[in-house]
């Protein structure tokens, strides 16, 4: 079973992927920024966002 969700967040395209064969994948504006293989109860994604002025925050 495969499961998306999408937001924007401050003009940037964020998106998780869910799947039970290859885990858990977080895209940031269509690049890989994150996953987690295989199966877990909880987890934790870490991606990078970066402001028009060219601050980062995470």
């Amino acid at each position: 079973m495969k499961k998306t969700f999408e937001v924007m967040h401050d003009g940037h395209h964020i998106k998780v992927v869910n799947s039970w064969f290859t885990g858990e994948k977080l895209y940031v504006n269509g690049q890989l920024q994150d996953e987690n293989l295989g199966l877990a109860v909880r987890t934790v994604l870490n991606g990078e966002l970066k402001s028009n002025d060219d601050r980062k925050s995470n």
